[in-house]
């Protein structure tokens, strides 16, 4: 029998800190992915191993890890991005099994549209789909 687990999350932060800049950000219409998704990935890509770790059954922890360090590593190329860097060629990629990304809960998905039909606004969004770990499991 499947049952929910519910988690929730309250936090007050001065106005002027990052973690303010951060939640207005996760609270507005701006965000590339809904929110709700966007803080599963980051926890997961950080986290998820080792709560499996914690787990009382041993589980094979080199998929997740995988997974999470495929993720860091997509977000570290879109982050030297934003910096005008083009990430190494010679970087070591992850080798990530597909199977192990489809355990994870997907985030919403961007439909495809070609970007000659976009409004320059939307391009932003089209850019960074890549992002998306999961983009290449639906295609």
């Amino acid at each position: 029998m499947f049952s929910d687990v519910e988690f929730r999350l309250r936090s007050r932060v001065k106005t002027d800190s990052p973690e303010a800049m951060l939640f207005k950000y996760l609270n507005s219409r701006n965000t590339l992915y809904p929110a709700k998704d966007m803080v599963i990935i980051a926890i997961s890509s950080y986290w998820l191993p080792l709560a499996y770790q914690a787990e009382e059954q041993p589980v094979d922890l080199e998929p997740h890890i995988r997974a999470c360090l495929y993720r860091l590593q997509l977000h570290s190329s879109y982050l030297m991005g934003l910096l005008g860097e083009i990430p190494s060629q010679a970087a070591t990629m992850i080798a990530v099994d597909r199977n192990s990304l489809s355990s994870l809960s997907l985030p919403s998905n961007i439909p495809p549209t070609e970007p000659s039909k976009i409004p320059p606004t939307e391009q932003r969004q089209l850019k960074v789909d890549w992002l998306n770990p999961f983009s290449t499991l639906s295609k």
